[in-house]
């Protein structure tokens, strides 16, 4: 009778961590929401901006890679950005329907929420003691 009191107030403390990690897990969902609805709105707004990065980097670098067979004008030197980039210019270059400026935003703005999304994990593993502790804010993919 003594184990099963036990294993029974065990799992009340894990259904009690849960909840409250759950909780936690809304709460950073809700204050986020309007943050990442304020980010795509300005997005949209200033897609049609052409920045001069975009003009004189990475429209001339899109166009020369479309016009020379997509990865076959990697074998040229005709750009001093990093080839992991060159290769996602590369496969932008596939979809021909796409306008050149959406394909080079488009990629920079994936990579953006990919980098907040880390940057969150980071600052949350640091701080776990005042936002969460222990095993619920270190798991993976958990939050």
């Amino acid at each position: 009778a003594g184990c099963s009191a036990i294993e029974g107030e065990a799992r009340d403390a894990r259904e009690r961590a849960l909840t409250i990690a759950t909780k936690k897990t809304a709460a950073i969902a809700l204050a986020a929401a309007p943050v990442l609805a304020s980010t795509l709105l300005a997005r949209y707004f200033l897609l049609p901006f052409e920045s001069g990065d975009w003009t004189s980097s990475i429209s001339p670098w899109l166009e020369f890679i479309s016009r020379n067979g997509g990865f076959a004008a990697l074998k040229y030197e005709f750009s001093d950005h990093n080839v992991p980039y060159l290769y996602l210019l590369a496969t932008a270059s596939w979809f021909d329907a796409i306008p050149h400026l959406i394909k080079g935003k488009g990629i920079s703005m994936v990579f953006d929420y990919v980098m907040a999304f880390f940057v969150y994990r980071i600052v949350r593993l640091k701080y776990a003691g005042g936002g969460g502790g222990g095993k619920w804010s270190r798991s993976w993919p958990g939050w």
